[in-house]
């Protein structure tokens, strides 16, 4: 992620800094692994089609992988989303339809669109390069994420959609194989 690019006159390096809730009193839900250094947890809402648009890692987070990504599936097709992340998880309901799974402080990352045919629930994809620093320092650090999607149809109020949660703890080592 550079922080060069700009949106709207800011640049991402700014966005990205900017917390946007204060300290949370939250429960913290349970994990379910699925890789080394990758966990999915909490519940996805539903979109169009009754898709629920699912989050998940692709690679090893490992220190030095350059082609570690966030990659988000099954959302409605040709669609604007935004990548949220926090360094600790939470469970608070929004509306009785969905979970913000993040925690305080809560970061903006990069704004995507995803693929697939417009409209089309369930075949919306989009892949966030995250590469990974070889910084020693990394190791065991976590974050957690989540993703909010436009969709017409989703349950969350205003036409939006959640993603699942999805922790990440960096890893020893450049670890590039795939999950």
């Amino acid at each position: 992620m550079s922080s060069a690019r700009s949106l709207y006159g800011c640049t991402l390096a700014a966005l990205l800094s900017i917390p946007l809730a204060a300290p949370l009193q939250a429960q913290i839900p349970a994990m379910v692994p699925v890789g080394t250094g990758i966990d999915t947890y909490g519940p996805a809402t539903p979109g169009t089609g009754g898709f629920e648009p699912q989050l998940s890692a692709f690679g090893v987070p490992g220190i030095g992988n350059a082609n570690f990504a966030l990659e988000v599936d099954d959302a409605l097709g040709d669609t604007a989303g935004v990548l949220m992340y926090s360094p600790g998880a939470a469970n608070i309901p929004l509306g009785g339809v969905g979970f913000l799974l993040l925690g305080a402080p809560l970061y903006l990352g990069p704004i995507f669109t995803t693929s697939g045919s417009a409209g089309l629930g369930g075949v919306g994809e989009a892949s966030l390069p995250f590469p990974l620093p070889l910084q020693p320092g990394l190791v065991g650090f976590e974050l957690h994420f989540q993703c909010i999607l436009a969709d017409a149809n989703g349950a969350y109020t205003g036409g939006l959609v959640l993603t699942n949660g999805l922790r990440v703890t960096v890893q020893e080592g450049n670890l590039t194989n795939s999950l």
